[in-house]
């Protein structure tokens, strides 16, 4: 039997998300998971998600309230939430990353996932097809992987990378099942293999705190003899609006 999943969310003033976002991952029927939220809302504007008032198993869903004063930030937290949940007696290969406004749309994601990280043992990291408008899931590919940015392409950062969002790349991954390399994959949304994560110490939360500590990872495992992939599996992903209501 396969080990448990640990799907790892840092939760920011996102409440209103959160019911959804647990019945989108609940498309998941095969493998078994866990979910851990790591709330940064400041202690005043913090609010009891009351949807894990349901009878739900304890292990299932779990928040934690790390800290009153700091926010860790998008980095820290998913250090923090990795090295909590690996220091616990939960057993586990492989953990997904996700932000509370990303969901998945496909049947079993988490093991369709799973299969795609499970293809060659050098695959640090697997993401997925992400849309970026409701409804209009054929039309506005937001990215599937993402390629680096060559020297003559404008960067806003030194770790800059561009989407794929190429329709014909998708139309054949979702026709055939089948999986493409990118050259790395974007901070929600990732299946990472737990080995590989450790041994590179995680993710640098030291040098990039919030941003870029994806892109940095990708690259330093690529420089380590490791590759990514893209699979098969969509999401909806409203990148820059997870604080509407």
């Amino acid at each position: 039997m396969d080990k448990i999943v640990p799907i790892i969310v840092p939760l920011y003033y996102s409440y209103h998300l959160v019911e959804r976002f647990i019945k989108s991952v609940e498309l998941e029927k095969e493998s078994e998971y866990c979910i851990l939220f790591l709330d940064n809302t400041p202690k005043e504007d913090r609010k009891v998600i009351s949807y894990l008032s349901e009878e739900k198993p304890i292990h299932k869903i779990t928040v934690i309230n790390w800290s009153d004063t700091e926010n860790l930030l998008f980095t820290k937290s998913v250090n923090t939430l990795f090295k909590g949940v690996a220091g616990s007696d939960i057993d586990f290969d492989e953990f997904v990353v996700m932000n509370p406004d990303c969901f998945p749309l496909t049947e079993n994601w988490i093991t369709e996932m799973r299969k795609c990280l499970r293809l060659d043992k050098r695959i640090a990291t697997v993401g997925s097809i992400q849309y970026s408008e409701e409804g209009k899931r054929f039309k506005n590919i937001w990215h599937c992987g993402c390629s680096w940015k060559s020297k003559n392409e404008h960067k806003c950062h030194p770790l800059d990378w561009k989407h794929i969002n190429v329709r014909e790349v998708v139309d054949y991954m979702l026709q055939n099942k089948k999986s493409i390399q990118v050259d790395g994959n974007t901070g929600t949304g990732i299946m990472f293999d737990r080995k590989i994560f450790e041994e590179l110490n995680g993710l640098d939360d030291k040098k990039y705190p919030h941003y870029s500590s994806d892109a940095d990872y990708c690259l330093r495992a690529t420089n380590n003899g490791y590759i990514h992939l893209c699979s098969y599996v969509e999401m909806f992903h409203n990148p820059g609006k997870s604080v509407l209501k």
